[in-house]
């Protein structure tokens, strides 16, 4: 449940670039014009179970709010039959001395990747990639599109698929002994982990009661402050869990202002102006 390097910005930006359809994508669900874009890479599958994946974790993320509520999603299923396209890496320790990974990370070929997530001809869009190898299930913390999230899919828990794909919108690990951001020993505030108390009280005070306590622990950082202890968020999601008032609020925004066909004009210049890095999302 880490997230990925940040290595990874150059595959990211090849998959930017590309955007000729070809025979490989089919959509297999459809919102409005801009929805949110996921395409799903399939590695090792036959077509169909591929397919019955993918609209497994779409059904997983619409067990809970706010994708059930806010699920704007076209999503695309990207068929491949490259037994070599994906291969398992090396494990590796995690930042912050809790000791290795007992699971490799997936590294897939950047050229063919590109070139089969390009088939699809969508401009921007969170890429999902199944694997039935035995890897690390993995999310890029990125607000922008094209971002990337790796999910081992042998018996996968809907609660993993839900942490992982709000790692996709910005959203970090709020545990101490978890670190989200994976290419050094610094710490980033994110939306949900912020260095301050005070900080942590004007980011998101008016979602909880006066006098709410907000606890410490929050991506690697034991004295760092989160919104809630108990969240989908943390290191080991329960089932029975939500996002919690803060995150489910600001995924739930972001979905309405950068996917939503009319988002209101009020509302969302106000979240650009507090998360500017989700400034651009309709352009």
């Amino acid at each position: 449940m880490k997230a990925l390097p940040l290595a990874i910005a150059a595959l990211l930006l090849a998959l930017a670039a590309c955007s000729s359809p070809s025979p490989p994508c089919e959509r297999i669900a459809y919102d409005n014009p801009h929805a949110l874009n996921v395409v799903f890479l399939q590695d090792g599958f036959t077509d169909a179970h591929a397919e019955e994946l993918a609209r497994g974790i779409l059904a997983a993320l619409a067990q809970k709010e706010p994708w059930r509520s806010h699920g704007s999603i076209n999503a695309y299923l990207v068929r491949n039959d490259d037994p070599s396209l994906c291969v398992e890496g090396r494990a590796g320790p995690l930042i912050g001395g809790y000791g290795p990974d007992p699971l490799p990370p997936l590294q897939c070929d950047v050229a063919n990747v590109t070139r089969l997530v390009g088939s699809c001809g969508v401009a921007r869009a969170k890429i999902v990639v199944m694997t039935n190898d035995s890897v690390a299930s993995q999310a890029g913390v990125s607000f922008a599109e094209p971002a990337v999230m790796f999910l081992d899919m042998r018996g996968m828990p809907p609660e993993i698929v839900q942490h992982e794909f709000a790692h996709l919108f910005g959203l970090v690990d709020e545990s101490a002994r978890i670190v989200s951001y994976a290419d050094g020993p610094g710490r980033r505030a994110a939306p949900n982990c912020v260095a301050t108390l005070e900080e942590a009280k004007a980011r998101w005070g008016r979602l909880y009661p006066d006098g709410y306590a907000f606890p410490q622990g929050c991506a690697g950082e034991a004295a760092w402050y989160k919104p809630e202890e108990q969240t989908l968020m943390g290191r080991l999601p329960d089932p029975s869990y939500g996002y919690g008032a803060f995150d489910s609020w600001y995924l739930g925004t972001a979905m309405d202002c950068c996917y939503s066909p009319s988002p209101d004009p009020q509302a969302c210049g106000a979240f650009f102006r507090d998360y500017p890095e989700w400034a651009g999302c309709r352009t």
